[in-house]
């Protein structure tokens, strides 16, 4: 399996190499962001590379996209946005889990702050879709993730960000074992620690506590939290 996790971190590191993605265009003159992506298996083993004996009690893989926009006037966010979501196969929500919309699996959320707004689609993540993704030659990607969140006439995007969040479950020992591993894993390549526990690696610190990864070269963040027989995972990558 470390032979296995090794090869992922490989991938991860060649961003720009992602099935789907489109290069970087030079414009005379004129700094171009370099847009990132990343595929939902390597995103998944880059984190979660040894799982045996534990299981995945929620997951998500998300695409957020904030925007500046001014809604059109007399119309909630929810009443702009309706359109947009229907020409992408949306129907309204019952509301559950802040959702405004779904096209199973996936489900859009939004929420407004001042002129800006924040649209995330979310893809769901079970235990059940470890083998599936481990298996599959081409999983989706970020990219293709992000094809499903609107975008409306008029605004302009601030950020966009890809976030794979997973809560699983070990027995207690098997969970600490695992949380070492992903740390020394990942710490023996490009990634470099933000924080830990006090007293880590001694005296069993990583039974409980939280965690902080950084990869400066893409600005990817890995928060890892630890109590008991749970273990929260959330990797944060920019995507350009």
């Amino acid at each position: 399996m470390r032979a296995l996790a090794v090869f992922f971190l490989a991938a991860l590191s060649c961003s720009r190499c992602q099935r789907g993605e489109p290069p970087a265009l030079a414009d005379a003159g004129k700094a171009v962001k370099e847009r990132r992506s990343i595929d939902l298996k390597t995103a998944l083993f880059t984190v979660y590379p040894e799982f045996r004996f534990s299981r995945i009690e929620e997951g998500y893989a998300t695409y957020r996209r904030r925007l500046r926009w001014k809604l059109p006037e007399g119309k909630s966010l929810t009443m702009a946005l309706s359109p947009l979501l229907a020409e992408k196969g949306f129907t309204p929500s019952d509301g559950g889990g802040g959702a405004i919309a779904v096209r199973r699996p996936f489900e859009l959320a939004a929420e407004q702050v001042g002129e800006e707004v924040m649209l995330a689609v979310s893809l769901p993540i079970g235990n059940e879709d470890v083998g599936r993704l481990l298996q599959s030659p081409a999983p989706m990607n970020s990219e293709q993730l992000g094809l499903y969140v609107p975008m409306p006439a008029g605004a302009e995007v601030v950020e966009e960000t890809f976030v794979l969040f997973l809560r699983y479950s070990a027995r207690e020992d098997r969970a600490e074992s695992l949380v070492r591993q992903l740390v020394e894993l990942l710490t023996g390549s490009d990634w470099e620690v933000a924080s830990l526990p006090g007293d880590w690696p001694d005296g069993g610190a990583a039974a409980k506590g939280d965690i902080l990864l950084r990869r400066s070269s893409a600005g990817t963040v890995l928060h890892i939290e630890r109590g008991g027989e749970q273990v929260r995972l959330e990797l944060t990558q920019p995507l350009h």
